[in-house]
């Protein structure tokens, strides 16, 4: 499982890395109704992961909220990626990644969300039953997390929503942390 999740991470957030440059609040979207270009809002905080450790922003109140009941599987991704597996034997797989290296600008994705107000990309493949959300968090930086389930028959639509209430608790948690 653990390893499923870590593959749709990378095919996920794949990319060139050298394309693109860094710029506050990510990726302009493109509004459907209108066929223009409207900027991402802006970050609420500057919420720069440099000290950050990934396993730590699911605290035990959090575990406890999504079953999650296994030892955290702490790993990298490359440089200046951290990520941190965390399984639930109930309900499926959680990952919590810290890109300090690139930020939502270099997914090439439009900004199509927020999470707790931060501009985010939630990032849906065809096919792929995983939950994916990359929150843009700092310049240059950005905070994704995924969520996969056991069960092969929980629509896409819930998982996507359980991924989006995963990724509001990890965001608060992150901002507590950092005291913003």
């Amino acid at each position: 499982m653990a390893l499923a999740v870590t593959a749709a991470f990378a095919v996920a957030c794949g990319g060139d890395p050298e394309r693109g440059t860094p710029s506050p609040g990510g990726s302009a979207a493109q509004d459907t109704a209108t066929g223009t270009t409207v900027p991402p809002a802006p970050r609420p905080a500057e919420l720069p992961l440099d000290t950050v450790q990934p396993c730590r922003l699911v605290a035990d109140d959090l575990r406890a909220a999504f079953a999650i009941d296994r030892p955290d599987q702490p790993s990298s991704a490359g440089p200046g990626t951290e990520v941190c597996t965390l399984l639930s034997s109930t309900t499926g797989s959680y990952l919590v990644a810290l890109e300090r290296q690139a930020g939502i600008d270099r997914l090439e994705r439009p900004v199509n969300t927020t999470v707790g107000g931060f501009p985010a990309v939630d990032i849906r493949q065809e096919g792929v039953r995983i939950g994916h959300l990359s929150i843009d968090v700092a310049d240059g930086q950005r905070l994704d997390v995924e969520v996969q389930r056991l069960s092969g028959d929980q629509p896409v639509d819930l998982i996507h929503q359980d991924t989006l209430r995963f990724a509001e608790a990890v965001l608060a948690s992150l901002r507590q942390q950092l005291g913003r």
